[in-house]
């Protein structure tokens, strides 16, 4: 239920509020008010009230009751939402809960049980790190969450101190009895091995191979995070270079992240990502691995 405070945090606390509302509903307000002129004209007991005047004093009070009656309606409207972000985290626990709940985490942060809901206190959007989640069940039972941040723009994995603090607070909000684990990698590598034929009447190959190469990386980026790297949609999504006339695969193949040695392993249809995310291995980089022939 809702607190005191939290109702009266939901009223116009200032006369600007107020007046920067009201402008922004002015075509409502009047709807309002003409509706009250309208029925106040066809009163017959009221035919006294017959001024035409905008500053009759029968119809700057309608036109009072109009701002009132208004201002009582959006305080409803603003109520209703709150208790619908409320009934959102009073949902059971889905999936979508459980990523919800993810991306809130504040690391660094004490977190505290109120009214029986793991939460913070105070509630800082700048410390929640999280910036990638998702979450997955098994057969089992078992919710695997799997969760990176930002760096510099680029996804990447959360440090030991990061992934450690995350998994005490999913251990703090999760179902009882719930078996879960954390998954935080860093990108998958991606390592491709083919012939790619371009038309130099359109591009020359200083225009062409790094626009087919951003092409390729955009594809990456653009995945869903925990998706799936489909040979066909990465295709597609080349085809739609300048120049472009034809492609021949000879191997493409993917492994997780690796400091030493990489555990590659070759696809041909689809690849789904062991970290959520894949980029092209900083050690086999497009341009040493694609063989560019001018289709003349």
């Amino acid at each position: 239920m809702a607190t005191i405070q939290e109702l009266y945090a939901l009223q116009l606390r200032t006369y600007d509020d107020v007046k920067t509302f009201a402008v922004q509903s002015k075509e409502r307000i009047v709807e309002i008010y003409e509706q009250i002129i309208g029925e106040v004209l066809a009163d017959t007991t009221l035919s006294d009230l017959n001024s035409t005047s905008q500053t009759a004093i029968w119809r700057l009070w309608a036109f009072i009751a109009a701002i009132n009656i208004w201002l009582h309606e959006f305080q409803w409207i603003r109520y209703k939402a709150f208790l619908e972000e409320a009934a959102r985290y009073a949902q059971s626990h889905t999936a979508a809960w459980y990523q919800q709940k993810a991306f809130e985490y504040q690391h660094g942060d004490a977190v505290t049980v109120v009214n029986g809901a793991v939460t913070y206190d105070p509630i800082v959007p700048d410390n929640r790190i999280v910036a990638a989640c998702s979450v997955k069940s098994d057969s089992t039972g078992r919710v695997t969450v799997k969760v990176a941040k930002l760096d510099s723009g680029d996804l990447v994995a959360l440090d030991s101190s990061e992934k450690t603090g995350f998994e005490g607070y999913l251990d703090r909000y999760k179902d009882a009895g719930v078996i879960t684990s954390v998954v935080s990698l860093n990108a998958d590598a991606l390592r491709i091995y083919a012939d790619v034929y371009y038309d130099p009447s359109q591009a020359p190959l200083d225009v062409f191979q790094p626009a087919f190469e951003a092409a390729v990386v955009a594809y990456l980026q653009n995945l869903p995070f925990d998706g799936t790297v489909r040979v066909i949609r990465l295709i597609d999504a080349v085809q739609q270079v300048t120049g472009f006339s034809d492609i021949n695969i000879g191997l493409i193949e993917a492994s997780v992240a690796y400091v030493g040695s990489p555990t590659y392993v070759a696809f041909t249809l689809s690849y789904e990502t062991v970290a959520g995310y894949i980029n092209i291995d900083e050690n086999f980089l497009l341009a040493d691995t694609i063989n560019y022939i001018a289709n003349v």
